[in-house]
C-alpha cells in the first residue's frame, strides 16, 4: 500500500496524530498537540516526513517496528522525545530542526545519538510567528530559513507558496535551481499578503 498526506493539519488527538505502516509519504503536514504526532509503524512500513512541522506533542516521531525517514522538517516544543527511537529502523533525518520544550525534561532524540550538527540537522527554537494560535509561518529571522535540503523540496509549501529565498539570509542548506527551501511546512515570505 502507498498513501500520501499532503497540505494538512491534525490537531488534539488523544493517541497517535498520524499512524502509519505500509508506505507513507507525510508531506507539508502540521500535526500539534498529540500523544505521539507520527508513528512508524509494523515491521515493514516505510514512512517518509517531508517539510512537515510537528510542535507540542509530547512525543514528535517515533519508531515503533517501522522504517522512519524525515527530511526538511521541525519537529518542536515536545516533552518527552521529538524523535523516539523503540524498535525498527531509523533511516534517514536530514535537514531538519528538533529542538525540545524548554524548561522541559524532553529531549531531542530518545532511544538514538544526538543527531544535531550532522547531515544538516539543528535544534534551535524556530521562531514560528505564534504557534499559541496555531500560526506555524516562520518568523523574520528565524533559523530554519533557507536551511532545507531543496533538492527534494515540493515546489510549493502547505499554503500553495513558491519555495523563495530570503535576501538577508546566509543560506544554510542546499539549493536547486539557486533556490533555498526552509525548514517544516511554510516557506517565508516576509510581503505575503494575509489570507484573512
Amino acid at each position: 500500500m502507498c498513501s500520501s498526506d499532503l497540505n494538512s493539519r491534525i490537531m488534539e488527538s488523544l493517541e497517535d496524530g498520524i499512524l502509519a505502516g505500509g508506505t507513507v509519504q507525510i508531506v507539508n503536514t502540521i500535526v500539534t498537540a498529540a500523544d505521539r504526532g507520527i508513528v512508524a509503524y509494523i515491521n515493514g512500513g516505510d514512512v517518509t516526513v517531508l517539510h512537515c512541522t510537528l510542535d507540542n506533542n509530547r512525543t514528535g516521531v517515533s519508531i515503533h517496528g517501522g522504517l522512519l525517514s524525515v527530511v526538511n522538517s521541525s519537529i518542536t516544543n515536545h516533552e518527552v522525545a521529538g524523535v523516539q527511537y523503540d524498535f525498527g529502523t531509523l533511516a534517514d533525518i536530514r535537514y531538519s530542526n528538533v529542538w525540545a520544550k524548554p524548561n522541559s525534561n524532553g529531549v531531542d532524540y530518545g532511544g538514538i545519538g544526538d543527531q544535531t550538527g550532522t547531515n544538516g540537522n539543528i535544534s534551535v527554537n524556530p521562531r514560528y510567528v505564534n504557534a499559541n494560535l496555531g500560526d506555524y509561518q516562520l518568523g523574520y529571522i528565524s533559523p530554519l530559513i533557507d536551511a532545507a535540503d531543496t533538492t527534494v523540496s515540493p515546489a510549493t509549501d502547505a499554503s500553495g507558496v513558491p519555495r523563495a529565498n530570503d535576501p538577508r539570509t546566509t543560506p544554510t542548506g542546499i539549493a536547486a535551481n539557486a533556490v533555498y527551501a526552509d525548514i517544516g511546512a511554510f516557506e517565508f515570505h516576509e510581503n505575503l499578503p494575509s489570507d484573512i
